[in-house]
């Protein structure tokens, strides 16, 4: 069937999670649905109905979020003057994995990175596929996206993590049989995203985002939901998850405690990282192979992540994604590539175009998606410049001026600090030659002050993290 908002919300309705006092447990599922309901559920790009489950917890949290979107762009139309020739993003991969199979090798990182910067600098081979009547209206994004050569606190890097779990699904794990369909009403304003964002939480089996001011991350696991008591099915419901920008400033203090706990960045099912990834979905989702291995899911999600909404609006022809070049249309196009649909009217410089399928922001296959528009690359930009300005800025693993006076050193016992001035809270951290951490302090209020780490004689590395940059001192204990 095609996934719509109404699916989705028939789907929102058998899907819970229990959080308990120590934390987030597995989750638990009742599907009050045949046995054969996986071929019932077509698998999507999960962040919209993220932002419809934070409106749940947060009634007019979606109306902040459609405000912001909508205010970004237009401070685009009227401020050109924050010029950059590239956006040059960091990005760390933490690979999460149960088995073998989910532990990717570097080579298929390194192609999904290849995709994605094709794809934002408009240089894929599949260009000559778009349609002429798009051709004024698209453009290279001028973004792209490098492995974070250094940690965030300095220590060099490939820009990958892995990470061995014992978690097996972080969709979790159904307790229920299909006939039971009481207690998951219980449990429906707390649904799945939970569980899922275990994956970006070290306690919960997954592993903690590197800063996400300077990062981006972008988690890699399994995805998948176990029903024991439905034919021990794995059911797969999202592809990937992107968290979009959050505007917290002036928002009410409900909706900031609600949405802080998920991390920002990009979850994705292993199976669709890369175009070389040997791993393939299995049945009933197989017929998604051949239209979702072109690596094109994570550039989707990267969109989601740089401020822009599904092509469609997430609704019919009366709904939008606020950006004035993208043509109008009724739903989704059903991962399919056909290029005779115009299912709604509307008036883009003075003609009704077709349904754009060729757009990264459609749900069509990846083999006919090819381009971003105009105003999506105006509205990324201005979503990084106004909400992610330190993902082009940042400056983890160079010394830099040194404005933090440390002494003396080389050191026995105490070491004095004087910042550059008073800060509410400034983190400090030790580590050895081989990047082990050893030591973590944080400090507010006054400017001076004095750490005693016990340490062994020998070189270190101490970072002050001011949260705007980062310095790292070379340290002597004698």
């Amino acid at each position: 069937m095609k996934f719509n908002t109404k699916s989705l919300q028939v789907l929102l309705l058998i899907i819970g999670i229990y959080i308990s006092k120590g934390g987030f447990s597995q989750v638990h599922i009742e599907r009050p649905i045949p046995k054969n309901s996986l071929k019932s559920i077509e698998p999507t790009c999960g962040s919209y109905s993220f932002l419809e489950i934070l409106n749940k917890k947060s009634p007019g949290f979606l109306d902040l979020s459609n405000e912001l979107v909508k205010n970004t762009l237009k401070k685009g139309k009227q401020n050109n003057s924050n010029k950059i020739d590239i956006y040059k993003i960091p990005v760390v991969f933490h690979i999460v994995y149960n088995t073998d199979d989910e532990n990717l090798p570097d080579s298929v990182i390194t192609n999904q990175l290849e995709i994605l910067n094709q794809a934002f600098r408009r240089q894929n081979a599949d260009t000559i596929n778009l349609r002429n009547e798009f051709s004024t209206i698209v453009g290279d994004a001028k973004i792209e996206f490098e492995l974070a050569s250094f940690d965030p606190y300095g220590v060099p890097s490939t820009g990958i993590t892995r990470t061995q779990t014992n978690v097996e699904y972080f969709g979790g794990i159904l307790p229920y049989n299909a006939n039971q369909s009481t207690a998951i009403s219980n449990w429906v304003n707390d649904s799945l995203y939970y569980n899922f964002f275990r994956l970006s939480n070290s306690s919960l089996g997954g592993i903690n985002p590197w800063n996400e001011n300077k990062y981006l991350n972008i988690w890699i696991g399994d995805l998948r939901i176990y029903e024991p008591y439905i034919g021990n099915s794995e059911e797969l419901v999202f592809f990937a998850i992107a968290t979009p920008p959050l505007n917290q400033a002036n928002w009410p203090q409900e909706t900031i405690d609600i949405i802080s706990p998920f991390s920002q960045g990009v979850l994705i099912h292993y199976v669709n990282v890369g175009s070389n990834n040997s791993n393939l979905l299995p049945p009933p989702y197989s017929e998604y192979n051949n239209k979702t291995k072109s690596g094109k899911v994570l550039v989707h999600e990267t969109g989601h992540y740089l401020g822009l909404r599904h092509i469609w609006g997430d609704g019919n022809c009366s709904m939008d994604d606020y950006i004035d070049d993208t043509p109008n249309s009724i739903a989704a196009s059903n991962f399919d590539c056909d290029l005779s649909k115009n299912t709604c009217n509307d008036n883009i410089n003075g003609v009704d175009l077709p349904d754009m399928i060729e757009n990264y922001m459609d749900y069509s296959n990846g083999n006919c998606q090819n381009s971003f528009t105009l105003k999506q690359i105006v509205l990324m930009h201005n979503v990084i410049h106004t909400f992610r300005p330190e993902l082009i800025t940042q400056n983890y693993g160079q010394s830099g001026p040194i404005t933090t006076n440390v002494y003396p050193n080389p050191f026995v016992n105490e070491i004095n600090i004087k910042l550059e001035e008073n800060f509410d809270n400034v983190d400090l951290f030790i580590r050895d030659l081989n990047g082990k951490l050893i030591y973590v302090n944080s400090h507010s209020g006054d400017n001076e002050f004095v750490m005693k780490p016990n340490l062994k004689c020998g070189i270190y590395f101490l970072y002050i993290d001011y949260g705007t940059h980062t310095e790292r001192v070379k340290l002597l204990k004698i």
